[in-house]
Order: C-alpha cells, then sequence, then structure tokens
C-alpha cells in the first residue's frame, strides 16, 4: 500500500504473511535491507497462520520521496515477496479550483509530464484559493474552508473551521470572486472591493469575527513585514491613484482610508522581492507607459512616488496594446516573472537578479502561453501559469533563453490557483 506524507514525518507500513515457522521477514528500500526479523510461532516446524510485520520509516525529507518498499518473506518452502509499496513526501502542493472542487497536485517543482490531480474534494462552488503561512482557504458556497495544514491535507481532512459569509458586512450584492491572504489578514474579493478579517485566524477567533468593508477596485495586494519598521499594505489600483497604502496598525483597525498614494498610474498586479515593490501596469499623466514598476525600500518612503525604475519600451519589451496580467517574484533566486498579453498574442517574461535591474535590463527568458493569463506563480527555477482552463508549467532553459514547457494540467474550468510549501 503507497503512503503519503510531508516533509519531517514518518511512514508506517504493515504486511501480513503465513506459513510453516520459521519465516524471516526483510523490510527493503530499494535493493537494500533495512530492517529484518524472524518469525518462530510455536516452535519449528510449526504452522503461523497469519501474522503481522510492521516497519515505521525515519523522520522524511523530500530526497525521499518515490522511495519504494518491499517486504521479503523466506522459511524452508522458498520465498515471497510484497509488492510495492511507494512513498511520497510533500513538500509543496499545488491547489487549483474549478467551481465544483478543489484538486490538489503534490510536488508541483517535480512535475515532468501532465497528468491527472492527486486528490480532488468535492467543494460546490470552490472558485477562489489562498494560502498563508500553513493554512488554506477556498472560497465556496458554504463559505471560506480553512485547513490549517495544507501539506497534511487528505481525502479524509475536512476542513478545520468554516467563516461563514454572513460575516461580511454589508453585504456584498454582486458575486465574490478572489481570495487574498497576508500576514495582515484575509481579504475577499468582489466588483464592490475587498473585505478585510484581520489575522489572526482560528476557530475561535473567526466564529464571531465580521469583516470590514474596504473600498478597492483591484484584488492586487502585498503585505510588506518589517521588523523594526513600518508593517505596510499596499493596493495597485486602477483608477490612476497608482498605488494605495495603508500602515498595518490601521489597518487592523479596519480603518478604510489609505495612509498614501502615488499618483499618475494604473497598477495591475502587485508582487514583492527581497528588495523591491513589483507593479504591472501604465504609468505617466500623458502617453502612459506599458510596462513593471519598481520601488526601492517600500517601507521606507510615506509619501506619493514613481517607480525607481521602470521596465517599459526595454529592447521591445513591451507595446502600447500589452497588458501586464499579473507579476511573481521568486525571492530566494530573485526572479521576476511578468505574464504579458496583447490583442494577438500572450507571453510569460522572465528577469534574473531583480536586485540590480535598471531602465535597460531586457528580460533574460521568455515564452510564449497558450492562451489569456490570469495568474502567475514563480518558485525556484519554475513558473506556472493559470490561463484559461488549464495550468501551464514552464521552466528556465538549459541553453538559449525560451522558456521550455515541463507539463500542462488541464481542466474543464480552472478559476484559481496558490501554492503551499
Amino acid at each position: 500500500m503507497a503512503a503519503t506524507i510531508r516533509v519531517g514525518s514518518s511512514a508506517n507500513f504493515d504486511a501480513t504473511f503465513s506459513g510453516t515457522a520459521p519465516i524471516d521477514i526483510q523490510w527493503k528500500r530499494g535493493t537494500t535491507v533495512i530492517a529484518s526479523s524472524t518469525f518462530t510461532g510455536a516452535g519449528p516446524g510449526t504452522e503461523i497462520v497469519s501474522e503481522l510485520a510492521s516497519f515505521g520509516t525515519a523522520v522524511a525529507t523530500a530526497a525521499n520521496d518515490g522511495d519504494q518498499y518491499v517486504v521479503v518473506a523466506t522459511n524452508a518452502a522458498g520465498t515471497a515477496t510484497s509488492s510495492v509499496a511507494r512513498l511520497t513526501v510533500v513538500s509543496q502542493r499545488l491547489f487549483v479550483t474549478d467551481g465544483s472542487s478543489l484538486q490538489l497536485w503534490n510536488n508541483p517543482h517535480a512535475l515532468s509530464t501532465s497528468r491527472p490531480a492527486d486528490l480532488s474534494i468535492a467543494l460546490p462552488g470552490a472558485r477562489a484559493v489562498a494560502t498563508s503561512g500553513s493554512q488554506l482557504f477556498v472560497l465556496a458556497n458554504s463559505g471560506i474552508a480553512v485547513w490549517s495544514d495544507a501539506l497534511g491535507i487528505t481525502a479524509l481532512t475536512a476542513p478545520s473551521f468554516t467563516i461563514p459569509l454572513s460575516a461580511l458586512t454589508p453585504a456584498p450584492t454582486q458575486p465574490l470572486s478572489r481570495l487574498t491572504a497576508t500576514a495582515a489578514g484575509l481579504f475577499v474579493w468582489s466588483q464592490e472591493g475587498a473585505w478585510l478579517l484581520p489575522a489572526p485566524f482560528s476557530a475561535a477567533t473567526t466564529a464571531t469575527a465580521a469583516f470590514k468593508h474596504m473600498w478597492m477596485q483591484q484584488p492586487s495586494l502585498v503585505h510588506v513585514p518589517s521588523p523594526g519598521g513600518v508593517d505596510r499594505l499596499f493596493m495597485g489600483q486602477i483608477s490612476g491613484a497608482g498605488l494605495l497604502a495603508w500602515n498595518a496598525p490601521g489597518l487592523a483597525t479596519g480603518q478604510p482610508m489609505h495612509d498614501f498614494a502615488t499618483s499618475n498610474a494604473n497598477v495591475w498586479a502587485l508582487a514583492l522581492s527581497n528588495t523591491r515593490l513589483v507593479g504591472g501596469g501604465s504609468f505617466g499623466a500623458v502617453n502612459p507607459a506599458i510596462g513593471i514598476g519598481l520601488w526601492n525600500t517600500p517601507t521606507a518612503f510615506s509619501t506619493a512616488r514613481a517607480p525607481d525604475v521602470l521596465l517599459a519600451s526595454t529592447a521591445g519589451t513591451f507595446s502600447s496594446n500589452d497588458f501586464v496580467a499579473d507579476v511573481a517574484c521568486e525571492r530566494d533566486r530573485g526572479l521576476l516573472a511578468a505574464a504579458v498579453q496583447n490583442l494577438s498574442n500572450q507571453r510569460l517574461l522572465v528577469w534574473e537578479n531583480l536586485a540590480v535591474a535598471g531602465a535597460s535590463t531586457a528580460p533574460s527568458f521568455s515564452g510564449s502561453l497558450p492562451s489569456s493569463p490570469k495568474r502567475v506563480f514563480s518558485l525556484e527555477t519554475r513558473h506556472y501559469v493559470l490561463t484559461q482552463g488549464e495550468v501551464a508549467i514552464f521552466e528556465h532553459p538549459l541553453a538559449g533563453t525560451t522558456l521550455r514547457t515541463v507539463a500542462t494540467l488541464t481542466g474543464a474550468a480552472f478559476t484559481d490557483f496558490a501554492f503551499a510549501r
């Protein structure tokens, strides 16, 4: 029997056998004997009708994913070998909603071919998903289902608790379509704006909690934690205000007014690198430039400020017809990925070493997208793009500048995705 565990856990395997004593039992991982024992029954020559042998693995690391175990039983009559039990060790998970269920793939960083989800959980109306720390949030008809251990979910794992949509005050009149989970709180979006439930989240704190309504037009948020400084929440705005910024202490009380804003910009998508705030949109009051703005030290400024660097017409990267659908940063490697579309094509652009990127820095890699992009996420050297009905997975090339497609996960109507690790 196969077993699925998360990194840092152990698995137990059992085997039942029968025969004439004595019976020697060997547990093997691959071809290596890792444990052995002898069952003597009531004595040599006696019959063992049914006996159970058990084995517990050591604490698993990501390197143990895919380990294969067998049991070999030997007595005077010969040798019998069990079927193979495969161990799956989950260090990452990709979650996708499709309107009727939550689907998940284990270890998307290891996918090398397209395949069905490892688990599908029926959840009527599941249309948006987000993660924060170890928690998973799914917007569905029944409310916002919350699992406390995203990597530990199995087919038998019920949500830890559910946040009722009745907690949204005033009640939305437009369909809810997006979740954003940050260290500041959980945001639920509709065309009327966002509702905020301040963190932390637990069954006790959310049972009677009320969301705070905030008038926001664009579901792009970045929370910037700053130990010893000012925690900030930035939101992209599409009405010419550019970035709206809140200081988190005021935000936690539900204060709806932003502390400051930039102007002469429409910011459609936001992400955070180790050193810079990244926004895709249009910049400038006259003949606005389409591209990506980079703001340095986002916790340090407190007044309206244009981007410190604007990646716009660099080497023909962007045109006036482009739309930056989403941006993502891989903070460990300093990567920036942008999903861009216009009337004739869709493409994924990737910059390396974002910390030193300047206005003349061209993308390091690029690749064509199969259809209009909705979301993009980057992890290590892979980039995941949610498009119309599929998740396309790209990886950096071994040579050249063209991103290579390693897998495509398809679905009838994928609506959102999120990652846990």
